[in-house]
C-alpha cells in the first residue's frame, strides 16, 4: 500500500459536482451535489487535536472485547471543569456539525454539542 503525503483542505472535506445525465438521458437542469468527505473531516481534526482516539478501558461492566474499541472522542479538557482532562464520545452522525463548528471557532461549544448528544438533557443542568 503506498502512503499518501498531501494536505487535506476544506475543498478536500467539501465539494460540489454538477450532474447533467442520469441512465443516459439528459436532465433539462443540471443538478448540483454537495459531498462531505467524513474520513478526510476526520483526519484533520485528528490532526489538530480536536478529536483524539480511545477505548473504554472505564466501562467494567462491558465485556473485555467491548472496552478494546476503538473510540473517537472529542477533547473537552477545560471545559466542563477547570484542569480536568474529559472527553466526549463521537456519535457519527455528529462528525460533519462537529467539523462545521470547529471550522468556525465554537470551542466550548463543540463539547455542548457533543455532551447534550450523548447525555440528553443533562447540560441544561450544568
Amino acid at each position: 500500500m503506498m502512503e499518501i503525503k498531501r494536505h487535506i483542505t476544506d475543498e478536500d472535506i467539501e465539494w460540489e459536482y454538477h450532474q447533467t445525465y442520469k441512465n443516459g438521458e439528459k436532465w433539462t437542469e443540471p443538478r448540483t451535489t454537495t459531498v462531505f468527505e467524513k474520513e478526510d473531516a476526520l483526519a484533520l481534526m485528528l490532526i489538530n487535536k480536536v478529536i483524539f482516539l480511545n477505548c473504554y478501558w472505564w466501562e467494567e461492566d462491558w465485556p473485555e472485547r467491548a472496552r478494546k474499541v476503538t473510540a473517537l472522542c472529542v477533547n473537552c479538557n477545560d471545559v466542563f471543569a477547570w484542569g480536568c482532562a474529559d472527553a466526549e464520545d463521537l456519535p457519527y452522525a455528529e462528525i460533519e456539525n462537529l467539523y462545521r463548528m470547529w471550522r468556525k471557532g465554537f470551542g466550548m461549544g463543540i463539547c455542548s454539542l457533543v455532551h447534550h448528544e450523548t447525555q440528553g438533557d443533562a447540560t441544561e443542568a450544568r
